[in-house]
């Protein structure tokens, strides 16, 4: 009878063992666009008579992961195993570029590089160094911008910071949105 219940006790505790090591966080996934902002038209270049760019947009390696990243320290990255992007940054960080590049009221029209049928010899490169979360509670958007109208090329580096008021990681990608925003109102002016 001693052993039966010394065996019981020893699986109840495995058991409750088992229960704690197991992980039960789900995997989370972020868009930067909503759905309007996705389903943007492109507008055709005979139909225009607004001048028309071309947008690049390059991310350093670190970023190419589908992992949310957060800057810890100076030197020192985390990628987050439960927060993931839902579509490649690259993609998801143009797209909502796109839709405020074009949303602005103004002379321009910018269209995908990923649209090669509507090719154009103006081109707007985008070349980011830094897109993430802080452990000081802010994102960082960093990186540099070149503007090339025919033969003329003009470069301009940019920084944007916002800090968080709330947490989670579905506030700070909201965040994040905006900051392309501001990106988007910086290259507008130098357009």
């Amino acid at each position: 009878m001693k052993n039966i219940i010394v065996i019981s006790l020893v699986f109840v505790l495995s058991m409750l063992t088992l229960g704690c090591s197991s992980s039960t966080e789900s995997t989370n996934y972020y868009l930067l666009t909503n759905k309007i902002q996705s389903l943007q038209t492109v507008e055709p270049l005979s139909n225009s008579s607004k001048k028309q760019y071309q947008l690049t947009v390059k991310l350093p390696e670190y970023l190419q992961k589908p992992y949310l990243v957060m800057q810890l320290d100076e030197n020192k990255i985390h990628y987050s195993l439960f927060h993931l992007w839902a579509e490649p940054l690259n993609k998801g960080f143009s797209k909502a570029l796109l839709f405020d590049l074009n949303n602005e009221q103004s002379s321009h029209y910018v269209v995908s590089s990923d649209n090669t049928h509507q090719l154009t010899a103006e081109k707007i490169l985008i070349t980011l160094d830094y897109f993430h979360i802080t452990e000081r509670a802010s994102v960082i958007l960093a990186g540099q911008f070149s503007v090339q109208n025919g033969t003329n090329k003009s470069y301009q580096r940019f920084t944007f910071e916002q800090t968080l008021a709330a947490d989670g990681y579905t506030h700070a990608i909201s965040q994040m949105r905006l900051l392309i925003t501001q990106l988007s109102k910086q290259i507008t002016m130098s357009l």
